[in-house]
């Protein structure tokens, strides 16, 4: 992520790729999906790594799966843009 302006919040909207999900890991995730196929959620919360907090997002995909994915690796999304995007 570039600046502390696109650092997702809770409730934000973000898309990442299956290759990013730290756990349950990609190959749990979806064993079928090409680990570039982009994947999108709401941000649940937040996890840290040891002293550095907020280092991992938890997000609930919006195939109701709930994936820790690091907050660098998190896209912010407009949802009706996503919706437009997958509509086509």
């Amino acid at each position: 992520m570039a600046s502390n302006a696109t650092i997702p919040r809770k409730g934000d909207h973000v898309s990442f790729h299956v290759r990013d999900i730290y756990l349950p890991g990609p190959e749990e995730f979806a064993i079928s999906l090409d680990p570039n196929t982009e994947v999108l959620g709401r941000v649940v919360g937040f996890s840290d790594s040891g002293p550095s907090s907020g280092t991992f997002a938890i997000v609930q995909t919006d195939e109701s799966k709930k994936v820790v994915v690091p907050v660098n690796s998190l896209s912010p999304i407009q949802r009706g843009a996503a919706q437009r995007k997958h509509a086509k």
